[in-house]
């Protein structure tokens, strides 16, 4: 099993509630409490839903090391997933046992405190990521604009 979820429906039918426990390869597990507002359309739980809060009960693991002088890692160790990426715009694989296959991430600079990284499967651009580091450099913000989307997904790591 990879993930478990539990879905709510209120009685009205405005808000899901979402108790989702994911499970690592390594054993571990993690869980999100999600709600999310119904934004058009359907009844039951069918329709359009926009996420209102996401509580991560776990805690969220990303380093970021130098790569090869002119590039970073990102590491996250719980999917097992390695991003290496260059300053150069190109696209690199993505490397790991969890990795889906043909997926690829690009890095360029937007500024000195923020970079932007791609993600694609087979050339196929799914997402990019606005990667920004606070001016006391003791939190990094990421917030991946997925194609086709209007809402943006936000993860906010502090430095250990």
């Amino acid at each position: 099993m990879i993930v478990s979820a539990t879905w709510n429906l209120s009685e009205d039918g405005s808000t899901l509630t979402d108790h989702f426990t994911g499970f690592n390869p390594n054993g571990s597990t993690y869980t999100l409490d999600y709600v999310y507002k119904r934004k058009a359309g359907g009844s039951g739980f069918e329709g359009e839903w926009v996420s209102t809060s996401e509580t991560v009960n776990s805690v969220v693991l990303m380093r970021v090391r130098p790569y090869e002088g002119d590039g970073l890692s990102f590491i996250d160790p719980s999917a097992q997933v390695t991003r290496n990426v260059k300053f150069d715009g190109k696209d690199y694989p993505n490397l790991g046992p969890n990795v889906t296959p043909g997926s690829t991430s690009s890095l360029r600079g937007v500024n000195e405190r923020t970079l932007e990284m791609t993600y694609k499967i087979n050339g196929k651009l799914l997402y990019t990521q606005e990667i920004e580091l606070s001016s006391d450099s003791n939190t990094l913000t990421m917030t991946r604009h997925i194609v086709g989307e209007r809402e943006t997904n936000i993860r906010v790591f502090e430095r250990q």
